[in-house]
């Protein structure tokens, strides 16, 4: 059985009809999220240790890639920053046994997360809201 063979002989019109809406509701979707969901270059790394903010770091792409220590209380982090992204380097097993925060790997969009629950620290990505966004509420 070919691909014309099904299209012409199995399909009904109206599994036709459904089958193109359905593509046209996708690719729509697609453009929707992509122009409304999209962060200007104006991004930054918030750390937080135990609820309280104690770095912000520019996720400005033209910024040479960097690495920046933290001290926590059971020895220190590192965040390895550069082209518009942030990530958590290993943090010694007897820190942080399971390495769940380091394996997350890079993020680059506000809607991504590292969080080390073991050392309490949480790192998320502030964008600029472009004029003219949408907010969004959810309940």
């Amino acid at each position: 059985m070919t691909f014309r063979h099904i299209w012409q002989n199995i399909l009904t019109t109206p599994d036709k009809i459904l089958i193109i809406c359905l593509l046209m509701l996708s690719l729509g979707s697609y453009t929707f999220i992509r122009t409304f969901f999209t962060v200007g270059p104006e991004k930054t790394a918030v750390v937080e240790v135990m609820g309280k903010e104690v770095l912000r770091l520019s996720l400005d792409p033209q910024i040479e890639p960097r690495q920046v220590t933290l001290g926590i209380e059971k020895g220190k982090a590192v965040f390895d920053v550069g082209h518009g992204r942030i990530r958590l380097l290993p943090l010694e097993t007897k820190i942080c046994p399971k390495h769940l925060c380091s394996r997350t790997g890079w993020i680059e969009n506000p809607w991504e997360i590292i969080v080390c629950l073991p050392n309490k620290i949480v790192v998320r990505i502030m964008g600029t809201k472009k004029s003219g966004d949408i907010d969004f509420i959810t309940r």
